[in-house]
């Protein structure tokens, strides 16, 4: 599913469906609006880098890699 809206340039429904789930709206207050976004486009940008290099890791896995990674910040 990911792979097709990738090689179709439909990936912006992901990013869309993210956006959805933080609930950003125009109306928020700019400190909610700005940290939902960082949120949005962070987690967008991190499965975006997961479908291109070929989905090899597992969920668990990506959710490994991505609690490693924030233990370096």
């Amino acid at each position: 599913f990911y792979t097709i809206l990738e090689k179709q340039n439909m990936s912006y429904l992901l990013l869309d469906a993210i956006k959805n789930k933080t609930n950003l709206s125009k109306d928020d207050p700019n400190i909610d609006a700005y940290g939902k976004a960082f949120f949005a486009y962070g987690l967008y940008g991190w499965i975006s880098e997961w479908i291109q290099r070929g989905m090899k890791e597992s969920p668990d896995e990506i959710n490994a890699l991505f609690v490693q990674n924030q233990a370096k910040q």
